[in-house]
């Protein structure tokens, strides 16, 4: 027997001991009628219909819950022919469980007898319930509590996350006030009603985490502060909770004793969950080493102390989920704790148990007496104002505090409105009466389904980027500061960094204001951090031995260099978001990346990540961009002099004038820097045939004020692609440092036929040729001139494509 806490009644399930296992149907037996043939066919119907739907409708940019719950007009048309006796005018059955539910299927008896019969659903619905506590448990390590405040953005965080909760609190639970006497009886009588406007006046931490992930707007500056505003929202809300559940539990009882004992006994459960959990968690944390996941004892550890807490906050009278929760605030997230349980939990809960748990939400939703839709107008219009209040009171705090454009002001109370598994959980199993199930359930629906692509339409955080002022080196004045953005993702990009910071030689006329930027792949935990990195003297982890690097480098360089570092962690999809605005906020005028090639020996390690991260860049930087291939910069021994040989390979365009103008300011504050530029021209010159052409002008222009600090200058006149492949495999032995432009689509008769042998179009032809040959011998930059927006995808590929590391021989 199992009790549906939706209702006052029980149902009453009967079951087969012997029915666990089928023999076979060879043998007579009917699979579907024992318990295990029976679960897994459930769970293989569930899985593969709601991830069906979802990579259909992802493309509308609907989220995981959406995409869970909701199907196509024509589906519930198709399904409804098959089951029989459901016409077209049923068109409200929008709900993947809906459309297995009763609403649908249930109009035959039979086939919903065989496909999910009460049985069967019991044991989904406790499955199900085991994996949001486990989800849930895993999205609370995963939060940092004091998100906002790393955001930089804390006292704004607190007034659109107090404005955006109180104003729809205020609102609905008034017009219920002041409808008291229309209000239906059961809502009258009973507390429910108080309790919907709370949760959905409240915006949940874990939905909007998720829900910005999948529109890859996680770490935007909006998602940024929308996510720290949730989470305040999501902390409010499980203290409102704990202080109202306890109120109404001392209200229940007359005995002094008791009235004294349960406050008491309910701060003692939750203090010993927070501070004795959270260090024994930590203490298990510790017995991993460095670097390395827990072990698996430690792991199950953990789990068991997550379902104990389950435990001790049901015997108190509270639900399930709000010990693993508070649980797992107090346990510290990233390595090892929150990567382990990432690596291990997430695929089962978000990818199995979570569509699992929806798909019973949809199916306990009877639709059939949506013709009385009319007699839950009461919900309809706590919905529309918690809705509308929450969006009135985001923008306002927005406009007023951050002094906000309306749109972003907009998209932010969107972002802050969406609803999802947690709404849901909490209407379905603690607080919503069976009749008013449906309204709830569709309401959400379709709010969320409409909030996501309107989203998408009103906020493109790369707008932010585009600048009218061109950001470049070759528009620089030479006694202007040289304002460099420096991104680092291992330890082995800080020495080829710091090489190459050398032969730019800093001085007090031409100083360099230096920003380093560790970007770091968002894992083992929600949300995304970006904040200043001060080095420490312990250096206990990659941040601080990078930090530290940076500052003992230029410790000497006191006057001609400020230097500041921040560390980033960010999904890889959206980490060149953190790049761009940190270039924007410093006025940068290059951002120098590592290549996603690491060369050692006959070795060389692949990071695809590290790739996506550099063709984003390259496509949305609001500034020019350079790509630095090699380990370090070699000494060339044949050289008696001492001096740096950089070799300029122009071929002419906007992004060869960049490379040129950057060894212009190495060559003037580095007198050691021996620099040859080597100009590639077509045997049949074209100023030959043009008089007046504006790019070539340009060309000649800042070749001629190059040639005065120069060592060497030598003009190439070559047919083709292939005597310019010849050439530059024979020149590029001579040089430490060799510098090109990007060229990205500008293919002439210099490259032609060259581009079909590319393996990174993000280098371009000439960049690409002199990384496969000459990558571990000597160092090369890529430079692209920053022009107007970018087209997105110039180089391929795609941010959801980030792969991991790969070694491979050369």
């Amino acid at each position: 027997m199992a009790l549906n806490q939706t209702s006052p009644e029980h149902r009453m399930v009967c079951y087969d001991t012997n029915r666990i296992d089928s023999e076979g149907v060879f043998l007579g037996d009917k699979p579907l009628l024992f318990s295990v043939p029976l679960f897994l066919f459930e769970l293989i119907v569930v899985f593969s219909s709601t991830n069906l739907l979802h990579s259909l409708l992802r493309r509308l940019h609907q989220c995981r819950f959406v995409s869970h719950i909701l199907v196509s007009f024509v589906s519930v048309t198709v399904i409804s022919r098959l089951s029989g006796n459901v016409c077209v005018d049923d068109g409200f059955n929008l709900q993947t469980g809906i459309l297995l539910g009763p609403s649908v299927i249930g109009q035959r008896q039979a086939l919903e007898q065989s496909l999910f019969p009460e049985r069967g659903l019991l044991i989904l619905e406790i499955i199900s319930l085991f994996g949001i506590i486990l989800y849930l448990f895993n999205i609370s390590v995963k939060t940092e509590l004091n998100l906002a405040w790393w955001e930089m953005q804390g006292r704004n965080a607190v007034a659109i996350s107090v404005a955006g909760s109180l104003l729809p609190t205020i609102l609905s639970a008034a017009a219920i006030a002041s409808f008291q006497s229309v209000v239906p009886l059961d809502l009258r009588t009973s507390s429910f009603i108080y309790f919907v406007i709370l949760r959905l006046s409240f915006s949940s931490f874990p939905v909007v985490v998720d829900a910005l992930d999948e529109l890859h707007l996680l770490n935007s500056a909006l998602g940024r502060l929308s996510v720290a505003s949730s989470l305040l929202e999501d902390v409010g809300y499980q203290l409102i909770v704990v202080v109202i559940k306890t109120a109404f539990m001392v209200s229940e009882t007359t005995s002094v004793k008791a009235r004294i004992g349960i406050p008491a006994t309910v701060a003692a459960v939750l203090l010993l969950m927070v501070l004795g959990g959270g260090k024994a968690a930590r203490w298990v944390a510790k017995r991993s080493a460095r670097g390395q996941m827990l072990s698996e004892g430690c792991f199950l550890v953990l789990l068991l102390m997550a379902l104990m807490a389950s435990i001790m906050t049901t015997f108190i009278g509270f639900n399930m989920t709000m010990g693993p929760i508070l649980l797992g605030l107090a346990v510290p997230g990233g390595m090892p704790v929150g990567v382990t349980l990432t690596e291990r939990l997430q695929p089962l809960c978000a990818g199995l148990l979570l569509p699992l748990y929806l798909f019973i939400v949809g199916y306990r939703t009877d639709l059939g007496g949506l013709d009385r839709l009319w007699l839950c107008w009461v919900i309809l219009l706590v919905v529309v104002l918690c809705y509308a209040g929450k969006l009135a009171g985001v923008v306002a705090a927005s406009r007023h505090f951050n002094k906000m454009p309306m749109s972003d002001a907009i998209s932010l109370g969107l972002m802050l409105n969406v609803k999802g598994f947690v709404e849901a959980f909490n209407f379905f199993f603690f607080l919503a009466l069976p009749e008013h199930l449906p309204a709830l359930t569709l309401s959400m629906v379709a709010s969320t389904a409409a909030t996501t692509p309107l989203i998408k339409t009103l906020y493109d955080p790369m707008l932010r980027y585009v600048v009218l002022k061109r950001q470049t080196v070759e528009h620089l004045l030479p006694v202007a500061e040289l304002r460099l953005v420096v991104c680092v993702h291992r330890e082995d990009h800080v020495n080829p960094v710091l090489d190459f910071l050398d032969v730019v030689r800093p001085t007090i006329e031409s100083p360099l204001s230096l920003v380093v930027l560790h970007l770091n792949q968002l894992a083992g935990r929600s949300a995304p951090v970006f904040r200043p990195h001060h080095p420490t003297a312990e250096a206990t982890i990659a941040s601080d031995r990078i930090t530290n690097a940076f500052h003992r480098h230029f410790e000497s360089e006191q006057g001609s260099v400020s230097l500041s570092t921040f560390v980033a962690i960010s999904p890889i999809g959206s980490m060149h978001n953190d790049v761009c605005m940190l270039a924007l906020d410093h006025k940068a005028c290059l951002a120098l990346l590592p290549f996603h090639k690491h060369f050692n020996g006959a070795r060389h390690t692949v990071d695809h990540a590290v790739q996506t991260v550099n063709r984003n860049v390259l496509d949305f930087a609001p500034c020019s961009a350079a790509i630095l291939v090699g380990n370090t910069l070699p000494t060339c021994a044949s050289f008696d002099d001492g001096g740096r040989r950089v070799a300029v390979y122009f071929l002419g365009g906007p992004d060869d004038r960049e490379a040129l103008a950057l060894a212009f300011r190495m060559a003037r504050s580095n007198i050691s820097i021996r620099l040859t530029v080597v100009r590639f021209l077509p045997l049949q010159d074209k100023r030959l045939m043009v008089e007046h052409d504006e790019e070539l002008m340009q060309d000649d222009s800042a070749v001629a004020q190059v040639r005065e600090v120069c060592a060497g200058y030598e003009e190439k006149l070559l047919k083709n692609g292939e005597e310019t492949a010849a050439l530059v495999h024979r020149m590029s032995q001579e040089f430490e440092l060799v510098m090109v432009g990007r060229r990205n689509g500008m293919e002439t008769e210099l490259t032609s036929g060259l581009s079909q042998w590319s393996e990174c179009p993000e280098l371009g032809i000439i960049g690409d040729m002199l990384a496969m040959e000459f990558a571990d011998k000597i160092a090369i930059m890529v430079v692209q001139q920053h022009q107007s927006f970018r087209g997105r995808r110039s180089g391929g590929g795609s941010p959801e494509n980030a792969g991991g590391e790969a070694i491979s021989e050369s």
